[in-house]
Parts: C-alpha cells; structure tokens; sequence
C-alpha cells in the first residue's frame, strides 16, 4: 500500500474479474453517477478488461447481458449526470440503478463502496473497495482501499461491521439473501503492512460519531475537500493537539482556522466530483472519455502516529459535521499502518503542499442565487413522481404542485433517451405529456432530464437525470428493441454468433461509433460457416448447459430485429437486411427444433 503518484490504479482495475473467474453478484454505492462510468463498469466487470472503453458494440451488448440482474449501483436521487453526447444504450442501464431517496437539505446518501463477489473452478471470493470515488469519469486524487475474501482457509479475519453494513446500508433486492449470507463467513485479507481494526459507517439520518478523542497530543495529518467548523474541531480532538489540513482553496476560504491548524490547499475537485451535501452545486454536463486530466483534490483521508505505528482512517467522510458525526450516511475504514514507507509517503504528499494564504474576496452574487435554485431543487427532487404510458402519450406526474418552484424557476423535461426533445412544466399543472405520440420501445426509459433556470438570472441553471417509476415499461422488451436499434440490422449475424458462441467478433469501431485505432472484421465466409446445422449441433452438444443458457432469447431478438429493419427507410439496404434475416430466420427454426428433439 502506498500513497505515491507511481502506486495508483483505477476502481475498474480493482473490481474487474480475474482470468477465469466471472462476476456473479456486485453492488456498488456512490453519491454521484456518471452513466457513462457505469457503462465502464459493466465492459470491466463483464470480462472487457483488454478493451473497456474500446469495445465494440456487440461486445458492449455481450458485457450488459453478462451482468443483467448481477450489478446494483445505488446513488444519491437527484445526482445522476446528464451526459454531453447521447449515447442511446445508456438506457440499458437504468434497470441497474436504485436511488436514496433522502432529502440533501437535511442528509445525503454519500458512501462509496463496493461488493463483488466472483466465482471459478475454486469456489467463490470477494472483493470490498472503500474510497472517495463517486462512480465517474473524474481524475481528482482519490484514495480508496481493497480487501480480498474467501470463506475458509488460515489467512484473513471475518469482519463483523462488513456484515452489519451490508445488512443496513443495502436492501433486501441488492444481494440475493444466499449471497448475504455468505458474508457471515468470509474472511477478509488487507494489503501487506495493513490491518484492518473496524470498518465505520452510518446509515442516512442517523448520529454516529467516526473520531474519539485523544487523551495526548498526536502527530495527525486530516486531508478532505470539504471542511467546517464542526469538523475541524473534531480532528484537532481527536489528535489532541495541532494538526496538519489538506483541504481545497474555495473551502479554505469560507472557514477560519485555529492558530493550531497547519493548513495547507490543492485545487477543487472537478464540478462532476462536487459534493452537495458539504457545498454548493455547480451545473454539470459530462462525457466520460471528455475530461481531462485534473489535480483536484478528493481524497478523505484521516493519519495518525501512535508509537512504532499509524492509524489510518479512509473513505467518504469529510471534515464536516455530516461527515463525521451525522446524519449523512458514509464509510470509514480504520486502519493500522506498521510499514512505515506507507505513512512517509502520505506525510510527503502534505509536505509539499503549498500553505493556505489568507486574502479578502467579496462575496459573488451569483453564489446565493445558485444557492437558492439548489434549495428549490431540493424540494423539487423531494417530490414523488411518475411516468404512466397513455393513449395521448407518456405522462409526467408530479405528487403535489410544482407552481412555488415555477415562480422562481423554469423546468424543461424530457427522456434521456430522447435528447432533442424537452417539454417545458406549465404552472398550474401536476402533469403532462412528454411525448404525445406511440413511444417506440426502444426508446422507453426510467431515465428522465431535468433542467432547472433561474428567472432571475439565466446563467443560473442545473441539470441532472433522475429515475422515475415507469409503471408499465417492459424491461426485457425494451432492452430487446434497444439492443436491435443498437446494434443495427447489418450487424445481427454478427449479434447472433456471439450468442450462440460466447465468442464476441473483432469489431472495427467502439462502443460509441468511433473507428477503432486497432481494428478489423471478419471475411463473409467466415461469418456464414458459423450458420450450419451440423456445427451449432455440434457446439450444442459439447456443453447443451452452457448453450442453453447464452441462447433463451434468440428468437425474440430475431422479431426485435425484424421490427427495427421495417422501421427502416425504404431501398436497397433494407431489402438486403430482410433476406439475410429471413436465411437466418429459417435457420435459426432448423436449430430449435434439432435441439428440442435432442433433449427429448
């Protein structure tokens, strides 16, 4: 373990599976959810690991399929990013998403941790990550922790708060009760030179304090972005004497420091890494592969000297009353350090920051006005809404009467998946149409678009995606008819012999249409030998469990195809699509019926 430049590594290549081994139940919990970061996770945690970001899109399609049902991302309702270009597949994923439906003027949902639980020819393990990430394409320092489990064997210790955790902070739906517990007996291994003494964390709405307090000074170095009073006071207790801050310039700003704070200051976290709970929203836009590399800080990060050895206190609070203390719900893992390297570095990565220099700023107007339009927003995203398909068209429908927003701010809505089309919220009105025509199945969605502007100020404005009850949106046929839209008519031999192969063909351009650097496709005949009785008998034949099993919905994937080819423009393409659907139509009845004779 170590806190140096060279020693870090991504939150994909932490989870993502090794050879051999797939992925068979995950959660993970963040504050902030960047659609496209999630995306990431699936490609690493479906078994991408060589393209990730470069895979094409069958073998997106094959990663989504491999963790359909499998990955839970619980966020903070309210903090899903609207992503700068539209990807139409992000709608696949809102059935992987649950929202904390607290209210952020009172507690935020703000832990980031994730399970994973893996399986191969040795049975199953684990893997919990502990940090600061939120689950987005941000490049601030970030600092997290990786513990292993296996059930049995002599190394590791069971870890009863792992267990408390999961039992408290997830819901009955994240993890299958089997897998839960499971838990009860695994064993967790830390990184060399680390041992873990507890694991702190707290559900949304309660007290629990993090820190005690110290009886004699202690050498303690206390890195966060986000500080107050509150928590500043809390540090220098619990080290009992002065203490070394790291935190960001605009937070050094608004608080006064005790003469017995060496206070030092980085650059802020991007405005996708902002943390609502401890500080303003600042609108975002985001694409993942868009942003560039930062210094911002994030990192929460708690080093204390006791002896020959260190105390560590990593994860998601910061140095704020709601952090530590309460009512927002967080995780801290306490650590004992005996490499001393590992706490030298941490100390050098504060020694060579620069010391905070005190100036006068007058206030920005525009910062109560961004304030007051997050306050509005919150009471906004308190409300419980929902979507009912109608012979009209899709309606929005709101629990009670949007007018004291709409007073003070203009709301345009609309589906994700549907990006050039927004509908302004009348006054007077709980409800509307969104989209008054049939909505195609492909483009149906619990993902809807907010997008808040100040009447007062037109440069004063957030947006932000949020998950709304769908009541009658079919899932598995939606994502049928997103994947045939997806993936394209030209290309389902392709979807097809993955399917039936478990094996994704060489694509020559990535997930979001781009042409790949290293790429390539495959010759015709190549494609077509795939498609002969005799061969798929034959690979039904060396493991009918495994076919059967990739396979169940191949012919209503045909249809979703088929529909997608007729909603096609007229011509020559179109034809072509038709007949080689139709060859694989017929084909694909001449398998089922060899198959089901087989098993008879």
């Amino acid at each position: 373990m170590s806190f140096g430049r060279d020693a870090s590594y991504s939150l994909f290549d932490a989870l993502r599976p090794e050879t051999g081994s797939e992925v068979t139940n995950a959660v993970v919990a963040t504050y902030s959810l960047d659609l496209v970061a999630l995306l990431g996770l699936v490609l690493a945690l479906g078994g991408k690991a060589d393209e990730e970001f470069e895979t094409g899109p069958i073998g997106l399609v094959d990663a989504f399929r491999k963790m359909r049902g499998k990955l839970r991302v619980i966020c903070q309702k309210g903090r899903i990013v609207v992503p700068r270009k539209h990807h139409a597949v992000l709608l696949l994923l809102d059935g992987m998403v649950r929202q904390n439906p607290s209210n952020e003027r009172s507690a935020s949902w703000h832990p980031k941790f994730a399970f994973v639980r893996y399986q191969n020819s040795e049975g199953p393990s684990w893997r919990l990550w502990i940090g600061s990430r939120n689950l987005t394409g941000s490049h601030d320092v970030e600092a997290g922790l990786v513990l292993t489990g296996k059930i049995g064997g002599a190394r590791g210790a069971v870890l009863h708060d792992v267990v408390d955790l999961a039992n408290y902070l997830l819901q009955t739906d994240d993890l299958p009760k089997a897998v839960l517990g499971e838990l009860k007996n695994v064993k967790w291994s830390a990184p060399p030179g680390v041992k873990v003494n507890r694991i702190h964390w707290r559900k949304v709405g309660s007290v629990v304090p993090f820190l005690s307090k110290s009886t004699r000074p202690r050498p303690t170095i206390v890195i966060s972005p986000f500080i107050d009073p509150t928590g500043i006071a809390e540090a220098l207790a619990f080290a009992g004497g002065p203490i070394g801050l790291l935190t960001v310039d605009g937070s050094a700003k608004r608080v006064s420091f005790p003469a017995d704070v060496d206070a030092r200051i980085m650059g802020a976290p991007e405005a996708l890494g902002k943390d609502a709970s401890e500080a303003p929203i600042e609108s975002v836009d985001s694409d993942f592969q868009d942003l560039l590399p930062q210094s911002g800080l994030h990192a929460k990060l708690l080093l204390q000297k006791r002896g020959t050895k260190n105390v560590l206190l990593i994860g998601s609070a910061n140095l704020t009353r709601r952090g530590l203390n309460g009512p927002n719900a967080e995780i801290m893992a306490e650590l004992e350090i005996s490499d001393a390297e590992t706490a030298k570095s941490l100390t050098d990565f504060f020694d060579c920051r620069q010391k905070v220099v005190f100036d006068d700023k007058a206030e920005d107007n525009t910062d109560s006005m961004r304030a007051s339009l997050d306050d509005d927003i919150s009471s906004l995203i308190s409300k419980d809404f929902r979507m009912d398909l109608k012979s009209s068209g899709l309606a929005l429908t709101a629990d009670s009467s949007l007018d004291e927003f709409l007073a003070r701010n203009s709301l345009h809505v609309g589906l994700l998946s549907l990006p050039s089309h927004r509908v302004e919220w009348p006054r007077g009105k709980a409800s509307l149409l969104i989209y008054e025509e049939d909505l195609p199945f492909k483009s149906r969605t619990s993902l809807v678009v907010f997008e808040a502007v100040s009447k007062s100020d037109a440069t004063v404005k957030r947006k932000w995606t949020q998950l709304i009850p769908f009541s009658n949106l079919n899932y598995e046929e939606r994502d049928r008819a997103a994947i045939a839209a997806y993936v394209g008519p030209g290309r389902f031999k392709d979807w097809l012999r993955s399917a039936m192969e478990g094996v994704v063909p060489t694509e020559s351009e990535t997930w979001s249409g781009e042409p790949k650097i290293v790429g390539g496709t495959r010759s015709k005949g190549a494609i077509d030998s795939v498609f002969a009785l005799e061969y798929v008998l034959g690979r039904w034949a060396r493991d009918p469990d495994d076919f059967e099993r990739r396979v169940p919905d191949v012919s209503s994937m045909l249809l979703a195809f088929s529909e997608e080819i007729e909603r096609g423009a007229d011509g020559h393409e179109k034809e072509s699509a038709r007949k080689d659907l139709a060859e694989v139509g017929t084909f694909w009845t001449a398998v089922s019926g060899a198959i089901e004779a087989g098993s008879e």
